[in-house]
């Protein structure tokens, strides 16, 4: 009975594979039918036509076709449909049914054509609003309004925010026909406005290709006319028909020919230089910037250098006989300009810079023939046009302070932002202000505030961080990342990929994980995301939500990783007791010997927060510790002021080493306790104030080392001589200490001063040396060694490096170098043989410049070694 039962049920187990196999369809038939839905597809997708930048043109059965779609987005759809499909055709399979009814909705043109462009028309025009959406941003983004000319910045201004407000509708609205067309219509317009638009630097470079190329056409002419001019006035001088005077002349202007040509052509160059891009006129088209006043010189220079008479030529050359006298003048009146300094600091009284701009103001007007005496060129040397550097530089402090109080207050003041961004905005603002305060001219002035400008602007301000995180929640709900606004459910309903994680990282020991713990967790990892889009996102996009989603998704990995440093709620009380216990342990009278304690407690209460999970609330003594940061930012504060204070009102450059550390004492101040103005650790941290003094402190130590720079250099002695040497030194360490924009202002015959000096000092050390007369003598120590010994004879050797000694064991050659020291003696204790007489020699030497120089040899010296 048993075997027979056997039998039954292992034919009873046969019977249900066969028959269930018998069925089903084979492998083979499922991949056909596959192949020949994905074959529809891709046949009906390779008769779908497109223009040039694939945008769709036409589709079999759409009627009418959005020229909007594109091709990008089509084939994504496609490619998901065929997925979508290929899962159908398994699913009728796995269920026995008619593979070819699994795809019946797209057996069909018309089929195909409803799946596609009305079935899946969300994710299309979802795919193609964000695309064009990236572009547009892109192309906003190759745009900066003060890279164009004035008369172009409002229209592209208007242009910029009409484009990006149909990018906050489009990116707020339904994804569909009338979005996409509203958002290309939006890029079109913005196309069609700024086409014609050139920048500055494009106009400027326009007309320096214009210029280049009519100076090369003035050289070319003149070389032609060189030709023609030495003919004519050898057929002048060859025809004996032609009057005495007339070949006086012709001979005087051929032998000036050369000269005269070489003068014409720099005076039209000059003037050509002078052109200057005008950024307040409008130009349009293929016009060039200012082209027309290189062409009046260009026509001016084509009468001179004509190969057809010599008129033209011969009046420019007439008219030059004052231009050259007026040139030397002013050229001489600029250098003369550039000696001048102030007696009683030693300071240039003329910047450089002005000086050479003034010589080619009064150059290109020598050349107009404007400045045709001698009074109108002493014009470009004096105030109004030419300024003393004092006055420059008050003009300059002044545009300096202007410029550093527009990017420090009113819309750019630090109030307007919190947290991260209000570091940035600081950093912003300490970098420029330093490139202000380094500035040498009122344009880099301007240059570095509108820079900062841009890069404050590009800082989200407080008052748009409540919209951009609600934007942001948005934005994470649309990547699954959570629920909507930011939900992150339960552990049993969890909203969103993050609450998943977390409660996946839980999954190995639930018991250990509280509910309210995961939720933390989660919600932690929330606010990092959202952080983070705060403190990078560029303002200027702070309602473009896919760069928003960008940065989401370039820092979501490090969310799920800051989340995998979970802890139970166990290891958490742990953590939670040990920074309890830190506190507690604080000294209770505060002070700035046991600093680095309280910051310690501190940076251990951050990193409690930090971790995933915690809540500071569960601190019950934070408020202890936040009493004692509270009383250690006031004392540190008041020490810091205290420092600040004791600097003299009237600065030295003896007191460069208290401003220093009072500088340092400000920086570590706010570098330690700058954040801890808001909440959760609001306590309470000012800026010191009295900073402002330290502000005058180190430029008041700025001009008192300019100042003792000139000094040091103007008391040099003309006559250097090797007793100089400290003061040569201390010259050139003074002015090596000075900035680089104070040594821009620096009085340049005071700065050959001190090159000379080194000069010289360098020539009468060489002097010095060899001059020295040395008198050599020696002195046995029987059995051990024998000392050469000398002294100066003669001379002064206060500034040698040292002596070099040199044996030998034949009276007149042989020599070999022994050493060198700065010693009057050396030893000799090997190579010594018994009965043996040895000689030796010592000279001075010196290194100048890499050069070594050396006194003349002192009398031999010798001994016999026994």
């Amino acid at each position: 009975m048993k075997k027979f039962l056997t039998v039954l049920l292992a034919l009873s187990v046969v019977f249900t594979y066969t028959v269930g196999t018998a069925f089903a369809d084979t492998p083979d038939e499922v991949s056909a039918e596959k192949a020949k839905m994905k074959t529809a597809v891709t046949d009906y997708a390779s008769r779908i036509s497109y223009d040039a930048s694939g945008k769709l043109g036409s589709a079999p059965e759409l009627n009418p076709a959005d020229k909007n779609l594109t091709k990008t987005a089509i084939d994504a759809v496609i490619n998901k449909v065929i997925s979508k499909y290929e899962g159908e055709i398994i699913k009728a399979d796995n269920a026995g049914t008619d593979l070819a009814a699994a795809w019946a909705d797209i057996d069909t043109d018309a089929k195909l054509a409803g799946v596609i462009f009305t079935d899946n028309a969300t994710d299309l025009y979802t795919k193609v609003i964000a695309d064009e959406v990236a572009a547009l941003n892109a192309k906003l983004a190759t745009y900066t309004v003060s890279d164009y000319p004035e008369v172009d910045q409002s229209a592209l201004e208007s242009a910029i925010s009409t484009a990006k407000s149909a990018i906050e509708t489009a990116t707020s609205a339904a994804a569909d026909k009338v979005a996409l067309g509203n958002l290309a219509s939006a890029r079109d317009a913005f196309d069609t406005t700024v086409k014609d638009f050139k920048t500055k630097a494009a106009f400027k470079a326009d007309l320096d290709s214009v210029k280049s190329k009519a100076k090369s056409n003035i050289a070319s002419a003149a070389s032609a006319f060189k030709t023609y001019a030495v003919s004519e006035y050898n057929k002048v001088i060859d025809n004996n028909a032609s009057a005495p005077t007339a070949v006086a002349e012709a001979k005087a202007r051929l032998n000036a020919l050369d000269a005269t040509i070489a003068t014409l052509t720099e005076m039209y160059g000059a003037q050509i230089d002078a052109v200057e891009y005008d950024s307040e006129k409008a130009y349009t088209g293929v016009s060039t910037a200012n082209k027309d006043a290189v062409d009046a010189v260009s026509t001016k220079a084509a009468t001179t250098f004509a190969t057809s008479a010599l008129a033209g030529y011969e009046d420019a050359a007439d008219a030059l006989g004052g231009t050259t006298m007026l040139l030397e003048y002013a050229k001489a009146t600029a250098e003369q300009k550039k000696l001048e300094y102030d007696t009683s600091t030693g300071l240039a009284k003329y910047n450089t810079a002005s000086v050479d701009k003034a010589l080619a103001d009064a150059t290109a007007d020598i050349y107009a023939g404007t400045a045709d005496t001698f009074v109108k060129v002493d014009a470009f040397f004096t105030a109004p046009k030419l300024q003393t550097a004092v006055a420059e530089k008050a003009a300059l402090e002044t545009a300096k302070t202007t410029a550093i109080t527009a990017i420090t207050t009113m819309g750019y003041a630090l109030t307007e932002w919190s947290g991260d961004n209000a570091d940035r905005a600081k950093a912003v603002q300490d970098e420029y202000t330093a490139k202000i305060k380094a500035a040498a001219t009122a344009a880099e002035v301007t240059k570095a505030e509108t820079a900062a400008k841009a890069a404050l602007d590009k800082i989200v301000k407080t008052a748009n961080v409540a919209a951009l995180e609600t934007l942001t929640k948005t934005q994470m709900a649309t990547l699954g990342y959570t629920g909507a606004a930011g939900a992150v459910g339960t552990k049993a309903a969890p909203e969103g990929l993050l609450m998943q994680h977390a409660v996946s990282l839980a999954a190995k020991n639930p018991t250990a994980y509280s509910d309210t713990l995961l939720q933390n967790t989660a919600t932690a990892a929330v606010d990092f995301l959202v952080d983070k889009v705060v403190n990078n996102i560029d303002a200027t996009k702070k309602t473009d939500g896919s760069a928003i989603q960008t940065i989401l998704k370039a820092n979501y990995a490090e969310a799920l990783a800051i989340m995998s440093g979970l802890k139970t709620d166990a290891e958490l009380k742990t953590v939670e007791t040990e920074v309890i216990n830190a506190i507690n342990a604080l000294p209770t009278v505060v002070s700035l010997e046991d600093k680095d304690k309280y910051v310690a407690a501190q940076k251990a209460l951050e990193a409690f927060v930090n971790t995933p999970g915690a809540d500071i609330a569960n601190i019950s003594n934070s408020g202890l510790l936040e009493a004692y940061m509270t009383k250690l930012i006031t004392l540190e504060k008041a020490a810091v002021e205290a420092k600040i204070s004791a600097l003299p009102k009237l600065v030295t450059v003896s007191d460069k080493e208290a401003i220093e550390a009072a500088d340092a004492a400000l920086k570590a101040y706010d570098d330690t306790y700058g954040k801890y103005n808001t909440a959760p650790y609001d306590y309470g941290y000012l800026a010191a104030s009295n900073a402002p003094k330290l502000e005058t402190a180190k430029a008041g130590l700025e001009n008192a080392m300019l100042v003792d720079a000139a000094k040091k250099i103007a008391e040099l002695p003309i006559n250097i001589t090797a007793a100089d040497k400290a003061a040569v030194e201390a010259a050139r360490a003074a002015y090596d200490a000075l900035t680089d924009a104070q040594k821009e202002a620096f009085s340049e015959s005071l700065l050959k001063k001190l090159v000379a000096a080194e000069a010289a000092f360098g020539d009468s050390e060489i002097k010095a040396v060899e001059s020295l007369k040395i008198k050599a003598s020696s002195k046995l120590y029987k059995g051990k060694k024998i000392r050469v010994n000398w002294r100066v004879a003669d001379g002064d050797a206060s500034t040698i490096d040292g002596y070099r000694v040199y044996k030998s064991t034949k009276m007149n050659s042989g020599y070999k170098f022994m050493g060198k020291t700065k010693k009057l003696y050396m030893d000799n204790k090997k190579d010594l043989k018994k009965g043996k007489r040895y000689f030796y020699k010592v000279r001075a030497y010196k290194v100048v410049d890499g050069k070594t120089y050396y006194s003349d040899y002192s009398n031999l010296a010798n001994r016999y070694y026994k």
